[in-house]
């Protein structure tokens, strides 16, 4: 993926300890909801804003309210999902966490205390994600897995009733993320396109691999704009999230992706045979290279999701 990374004050190498956080500021619904958006966080005290750009146009960081030591643009070619920016985002930031939200999300400033993140830095979890509001009323964006087969699964939704509260993956990929652990991670797969699948995939592999991630009731947002909704559809993206999630078999600490699994990826893709193919392969190879960081299969973490 092609991008460039403008502005900022000068860096001349990442910190060896790095401390704080860092914003990661996708772009979507203008730039004067952007600008009101930059306000707040620098309230903040956070050590970067790295605001995402695509296209040609030309940005300067005073435009967006920010001094030239504030902000960072990150200028973004071609045709890329959320997840492909936010990889890119994250490993060129230096905060110890990375604060990832939307433009035309709203944070109230004056309302976050600074222990907030005090907190996230000592409980130190992969994920940390906000309660999303509309009109003083809690959204529901938790999102949690129920088993309806022996391999199979649905997620439901509901309002997170608790702080600490447990989600599958953070809604719309806002959520404070562990820099090193995400990046560790693998952080989102790029062959995957459809959001859904991709916010699915790293949910699972975050369970999977033995991490959390928890909601922060003390950090509220909301939208000034319509919620995007997902496309659940169960296209070629779900083949390949299915064979890196639900098809692992975990037995004596090692995950494996049995042969016969190709069957099933035949079956649920619908693409060409060769290709297909090709793709479990890459997959099997994936596996085996991460199989001792697969603490858990589906199945156990579906039967053991409301114990955790």
């Amino acid at each position: 993926m092609e991008y460039t990374l403008i502005g900022g004050a000068e860096k001349s190498s990442r910190p060896r300890e790095p401390e704080g956080f860092s914003v990661l500021l996708l772009n979507r619904g203008g730039k004067p909801y952007r600008r009101e958006l930059i306000t707040e966080l620098l309230k903040l005290n956070c050590r970067e804003i790295i605001s995402v750009e695509k296209g040609d146009h030309p940005v300067k960081t005073e435009d967006l309210g920010g001094s030239e030591a504030d902000i960072h643009v990150l200028r973004i070619g071609g045709e890329v999902s959320p997840g492909d920016i936010i990889n890119v985002g994250i490993k060129e930031a230096t905060g110890k966490f990375v604060f990832v939200l939307w433009s035309d999300m709203v944070l109230p400033s004056g309302k976050i205390s600074s222990r907030v993140f005090e907190k996230i830095d000592e409980r130190n979890h992969f994920c940390t994600v906000p309660l999303f509001m509309e009109e003083e009323k809690t959204l529901p964006t938790c999102s949690v897995p129920i088993r309806s087969g022996l391999r199979d699964m649905d997620v439901v939704f509901h309002i997170p009733l608790t702080g600490g509260q447990r989600t599958l993956f953070p809604s719309d990929y806002c959520g404070i993320y562990h820099r090193e652990k995400f990046i560790s991670l693998g952080g989102f797969d790029g062959k995957i396109g459809n959001p859904y699948w991709q916010l699915m995939d790293l949910g699972f592999r975050v369970a999977l691999w033995g991490e959390q991630i928890l909601y922060q009731e003390a950090l509220k947002m909301s939208y000034m704009g319509e919620i995007p909704a997902l496309d659940i559809t169960t296209d070629r993206d779900y083949g390949h999230f299915f064979m890196k999630t639900q098809a692992i078999v975990v037995r004596h600490g090692s995950g494996r992706l049995p042969g016969y699994r190709l069957f099933s990826l035949l079956a649920k893709s619908g693409g060409n045979g060769v290709e297909v193919y090709r793709e479990f392969c890459q997959i099997r190879t994936w596996v085996r290279q991460n199989r001792k960081r697969f603490k858990t299969d589906v199945p156990t973490l579906l039967a053991d999701w409301d114990r955790s």
